[in-house]
């Protein structure tokens, strides 16, 4: 009798399949990441998957803050609020979690824990 295993992976993390910028994943001739988009965030310039919500891509830029920060993940503790600036000048609040990203917009202000999440958080996405 033979048995076989099969392996399966999870996402150990909310941002269900997102790879790290440092990770391995298909390049266009540009060398950059297929599928991504540009967001300001924090007065930086980064490029995060076009198809998550911005909570998933600040996961992206900073996995391990983001992962170990405390969020919900479902509207339920509002510490992923953030003020988004659309590519047309308008500002909303948003909760990160639930608003997927809008290529080009800028978020300009944040709760205190995304602030900590997010600090050091360099263009090199």
């Amino acid at each position: 009798m033979s048995t076989e295993v099969t392996e399966v992976l999870a996402p150990s993390s909310p941002a269900q399949g997102f790879s790290h910028p440092e990770g391995s994943r298909s390049l266009e001739p540009g060398g950059c990441p297929l599928g991504l988009v540009s967001l300001r965030v924090g007065g930086v310039e980064c490029q995060v998957p076009a198809d998550g919500t911005l909570l998933q891509c600040f996961q992206y830029l900073r996995p391990y803050p983001i992962s170990m920060g405390g969020f919900c993940w479902n509207a339920d503790c509002r510490t992923c609020e953030v003020t988004i600036r659309t590519a047309s000048g308008v500002e909303e609040k948003v909760l990160s979690c639930q608003t997927t990203v809008l290529p080009g917009a800028t978020i300009v202000g944040m709760t205190d824990k995304l602030k900590f999440c997010l600090r050091g958080l360099s263009g090199k996405a």
